[in-house]
């Protein structure tokens, strides 16, 4: 029971913190996305710089801004040398007095203050970043100044649409596996989810299992002379896709790395045998797979795993498609 009450925790955290922020980590993802398209566009004197300041206004959480910062510090554009050095010092607290109150903040804006950590970073210029979120839409604004004299050397506004459905972030996908046992099956995929930022996918997933070859008795190496038979699979379960990329923020252009598993409930009909009487009848279970898929952009992903079957309603040792191996490539929408 305590493991029961734990998962639902976990699954009400889920929907109260991070699905009901994702319009707007999934808006600003693709902000920092234009950014990076203009980094080559940037002056040569701030191919290396420190994001000094992070400002956010609207309905934004004080914390949005450690996520920003991760986001853009290990960033880099293509043929481009650009890059943030991380600036542990933009993080300290800094005490300010406003006649007799003294007031903590992360601000840095005494100019001696500034060139002393440019100079720590043997930089030459700063960054300063400002979210402000409205009833509609996110605007970022990134600015890039002299470390001298603090003019402004470069800076850009992007503004967007929220993406959301409400508070929600949905996501489809189609995928099209094949199997590597028992007559190479062919397995579609259709999932539609949530997108939980900084961790992955949480989707209900339907599988759909084919026979593609000839059929075969209940030893994978003696054919079948039926060759009418089919078998059919079913699985509808929960899937959970962890993006290994975001979780350990791991820089890459091309895509990202996955790791995914899925539970859930499969109904399956073996081919019949040469020894049957009469057609199989279908067996109800439990459903397992877990497997790695690397993601290409945001819209084709390839995946290698294994799945198999726990059937609860037979006892007839010709059940197939026990720890089936596969791999596939899908769509995301």
């Amino acid at each position: 029971m305590n493991k029961i009450k734990k998962f639902i925790i976990f699954i009400l955290f889920l929907q109260t913190g991070a699905f009901a922020k994702a319009p707007t980590y999934d808006t600003f993802e693709y902000l920092v996305k234009e950014f990076q398209n203009d980094i080559k566009k940037l002056p040569q004197k701030i191919s290396s710089s420190v994001l000094l300041n992070i400002s956010v206004k609207g309905n934004i959480h004080e914390k949005f801004k450690n996520h920003v910062r991760r986001s853009l510090e290990p960033l880099k554009g293509q043929s481009s040398n650009f890059k943030f050095k991380q600036c542990k010092e933009c993080l300290i607290l800094r005490a300010d007095t406003i006649g007799k109150e003294i007031y903590l903040k992360k601000s840095i804006t005494e100019l001696k203050t500034i060139k002393k950590i440019t100079k720590k970073h043997q930089v030459n210029s700063y960054a300063e970043v400002s979210l402000e979120k409205t009833w509609r839409k996110l605007i970022f604004k990134i600015s890039f100044y002299q470390s001298k004299n603090s003019t402004l050397i470069w800076e850009k506004t992007y503004d967007t649409g929220l993406i959301n459905l409400g508070n929600l972030n949905l996501t489809a996908a189609f995928e099209m596996k094949m199997g590597w046992q028992y007559e190479q099956p062919i397995l579609l995929n259709v999932s539609i989810g949530e997108k939980v930022y900084g961790i992955g996918l949480f989707e209900l997933n339907t599988t759909l299992g084919l026979a593609s070859g000839s059929d075969y008795s209940g030893d994978p190496k003696v054919p079948n002379p039926n060759t009418s038979s089919v078998n059919n699979y079913l699985a509808v379960g929960t899937k959970m896709t962890f993006n290994m990329s975001e979780i350990f923020k791991l820089n890459t252009t091309w895509g990202s790395h996955l790791f995914y598993t899925e539970i859930g409930f499969c109904n399956y009909t073996r081919l019949k045998n040469s020894g049957d009487l009469k057609d199989p009848e279908g067996q109800w279970g439990l459903n397992f797979s877990i497997g790695y898929g690397v993601s290409i952009g945001k819209t084709f992903f390839l995946t290698s795993g294994i799945m198999a079957g726990l059937y609860l309603s037979t006892e007839d040792k010709g059940q197939r498609y026990p720890w089936l191996l596969n791999s596939g490539l899908g769509v995301r929408f």
